[in-house]
């Protein structure tokens, strides 16, 4: 009976080192990696944008272009409402404006920063090595696109502009259609 039991807990050891996973080179990578003051930022905003447009038709999200080093912010409607046209394109930039502490009247912060700008820094304390400048510098690579798409009628409006600015750039016509080249994936699986 005792061998039994030196045999059966012997398997039970065993099995519990084979169950024991450790991660993969990508996980590994990630949990070594740390998160910069940028990735944090760009975070936060995202937090806010998703809080803001809660109860809003339609949806924020944030990303950096690296090829122009822009921060851009866009926001998304593919439903009826707002309806696509070029006064509430105006007006959905001028909604991030405002969430984001900027005047849209003369597209100037009050406080010589959005709030965006101050999601990357920490909180709670200043660093010394900060840049002298950096909210401001954050403000000027900061853009804003609105898209709006109507499904009755396929229109497509889209807009964009800079967060420190009442300008609005403007285009609109029929809603693109999906691009598959024959040497894709997607392309290949939509020709069977």
């Amino acid at each position: 009976m005792n061998g039994l039991r030196c045999w059966l807990s012997a398997g039970f050891v065993l099995l519990c080192t084979l169950a024991h996973a450790e991660p993969g080179p990508s996980v590994g990578y990630l949990m070594s990696d740390q998160v910069s003051s940028f990735s944090l930022g760009l975070f936060r905003i995202q937090l806010q944008l998703d809080r803001s447009y809660a109860s809003l038709p339609g949806s924020a999200a944030i990303d950096y272009d690296w090829d122009r080093n822009r921060i851009v912010i866009t926001y998304r409607s593919f439903g009826a409402s707002p309806k696509a046209n070029k006064e509430n394109c105006g007006d959905e930039l001028n909604r991030m404006r405002s969430i984001a502490g900027i005047d849209p009247e003369s597209g100037r912060a009050p406080s010589g920063h959005s709030f965006f700008a101050e999601m990357f820094s920490p909180f709670g304390y200043t660093r010394k090595t900060e840049p002298k400048h950096l909210k401001e510098d954050i403000d000027e690579i900061t853009e804003l696109r609105a898209i709006l798409y109507d499904p009755d009628t396929k229109l497509r409006v889209s807009c964009r502009g800079k967060l420190l600015s009442t300008k609005v750039l403007h285009e609109e016509g029929p809603a693109p259609k999906p691009k598959t080249s024959a040497g894709s994936a997607r392309g290949a699986a939509q020709k069977r």
